[in-house]
C-alpha cells in the first residue's frame, strides 16, 4: 500500500503517515460489537467481513485513479477496516485463547504465523523481482486481483470451519457476568498492555516510509527491505515460540540485545541509496527489523492470553485490549510521521552518515523502552 501511495497516487509524506494511522483509529467501533457480539457467532461475522474486504479490493481495481484523492481514498479505507474489525479483528484472539493452553500457545502461535507468513514472503519476493524503480498502476491492480483470490480461498476456509465450530459448541452456556465484572477482574492485563504500548512507541511501522521518502531509496530497495523484513520475521517465529513456551522472560531479553543492533544499524543508515554499501545497511536493518517484528507479536500475545484468569473472559477483555493499543497507535504513528516529515530539515551530517530527527527520536525511544522492559517483565506472571 505504501509503494501505491507514493508511485501511483503520490500522496504527500504527511498523508501517507495519516492514512496509515487512521487504520488502527477505527478501532473504536469495537465497543458497540463488543456488545453487540457477545455470545454471537464468531464464524458468520468473519465471513461477512471477508465479503466486505472483497467489495473494498475490487472497487480499487476498477475506480479511475484520479478519484482516489486523500479524502475518497481515506473514507474507502476506513470501509475496508472496519470490515476487519467486525470480522477477524473482534473475534479472532478470542478464538485463539479458547483452543491453546500455556504450555502450546506459543508453539501454536509461531506455527500458525509461520506459515501464514511464509506464503506472505513468497508473494512479496515476487513482487520485488516485477517492480522497477517505480510501482505503476498496472503493477498494482494485478496485484490486487490476486489478493481478491486470496480473499475467496480465505472466505471458503472459514466456511468450511464454521460446521466444525458449530458442532463443537452446541449447549455451551454463554458467560453471564457483565462487562465491568469482567475487566475488574482481570487487571494484572495492565502489565502487557503497558509494556505493549512502550514496544509501539519503538516500533518499525514507518520504516518502509522513511527509507522511501526521507532516506529517497528506490522502489526496489524498498522491495528488497520488505522482502528480507517478511523472511527474517517468519524464520524467527518457530525458535521465538518454542523459547516463549519454556522462558518468556528470556525471549524478553534477547529482544532487548536485538534492540541495541537495531538502533547502531538505524543511525548508520546513509541517505542516499546509490552508496555502495546502502544495499548491505538494509538488508541488515531489515533482518533486525523482522526479527523485532515477530518475536514482540509472540511475546506479547503469549502475556495477553496468559493475563486473562477465564477463557469465558477473553472476548470481552482481548478486544478492550486492543482498542487501547489501536488508539495508542494512531496518536504515536502520526506524532512519529510528523518527525518524519522534519527529517529532512532538521539533521547533522558526518560525512556519509546523517543523524537526522528521525533517528534522533528513536534511539532515546529504543533506550527507554529496554529499561521499561528490564523493570516490568519481572513484575509479570502469566497462567
Amino acid at each position: 500500500m505504501v509503494l501505491f501511495l507514493t508511485d501511483v497516487l503520490r500522496f504527500r509524506t504527511l498523508d501517507i503517515t495519516f492514512i496509515i494511522s487512521l487504520l488502527p483509529l477505527i478501532s473504536i467501533i469495537r465497543m458497540p460489537v463488543i456488545i453487540f457480539m457477545r455470545g454471537k457467532n464468531y464464524v458468520a461475522a468473519i465471513q461477512t467481513g471477508i465479503i466486505i474486504k472483497m467489495l473494498f479490493v475490487t472497487t480499487i481495481i476498477f475506480v479511475p485513479l484520479d478519484f482516489l484523492g486523500v479524502c475518497r481514498y481515506s473514507a474507502l479505507l476506513v470501509i475496508y477496516q472496519t470490515a476487519v474489525e467486525f470480522g477477524v479483528g473482534v473475534c479472532w484472539q478470542p478464538l485463539m485463547r479458547e483452543i491453546t493452553t500455556v504450555y502450546d500457545r506459543g508453539v501454536f502461535f509461531g506455527r500458525m504465523r509461520f506459515i501464514f507468513m511464509t506464503v506472505n514472503s513468497v508473494y512479496v519476493f515476487l513482487i520485488s523481482l516485477f517492480i522497477k524503480d517505480s510501482l505503476s498502476e498496472l503493477q498494482y491492480k494485478l496485484l490486487l486481483c490476486i489478493c481478491l483470490a486470496g480473499l475467496m480461498i480465505q472466505f471458503y476456509a472459514i466456511c468450511k470451519m464454521g460446521k466444525a465450530r458449530e458442532a463443537a459448541h452446541q449447549g455451551e452456556k454463554k458467560n453471564r457476568r457483565s462487562i465491568k465484572e469482567q475487566v475488574i477482574s482481570n487487571k494484572k492485563i495492565l502489565w502487557p498492555l503497558l509494556l505493549d504500548l512502550v514496544f509501539l512507541c519503538a516500533g518499525v511501522t514507518l520504516n518502509v516510509v522513511y527509507l522511501k521518502s526521507a532516506l529517497l531509496y528506490s522502489s526496489r530497495l524498498v522491495s528488497v527491505y520488505i522482502t528480507i523484513f517478511n523472511l527474517s520475521s517468519t524464520l524467527m517465529l518457530p525458535f521465538m515460540g518454542r523459547l516463549a513456551d519454556r522462558d518468556y522472560k528470556k525471549g524478553f531479553s534477547y529482544i532487548c540485545l536485538i534492540y541495541v543492533l537495531y538502533l547502531m544499524t538505524l543511525i548508520s543508515l546513509p541517505r542516499n541509496s546509490q552508496v555502495l554499501f546502502a544495499a548491505i545497511w538494509v538488508i541488515v536493518y531489515a533482518v533486525l527489523s523482522g526479527i523485532i517484528s515477530s518475536s514482540v507479536y509472540l511475546l506479547m500475545t503469549i502475556l495477553q492470553h496468559g493475563s486473562i484468569k477465564k477463557s469465558e473472559d477473553s472476548f470481552v477483555i482481548l478486544n478492550f485490549y486492543q482498542m487501547f493499543v489501536y488508539i495508542a497507535t494512531f496518536l504515536i504513528t502520526n506524532i512519529m510521521g510528523q518527525f518524519l516529515e522534519w527529517s529532512e530539515k532538521m539533521k547533522l551530517s558526518f560525512r556519509m552518515i546523517d543523524i537526522d530527527i528521525f533517528k534522533a527520536v528513536n534511539a532515546m525511544i529504543i533506550v527507554c523502552c529496554i529499561l521499561v522492559v528490564k523493570l516490568i517483565v519481572p513484575q509479570i506472571s502469566i497462567s
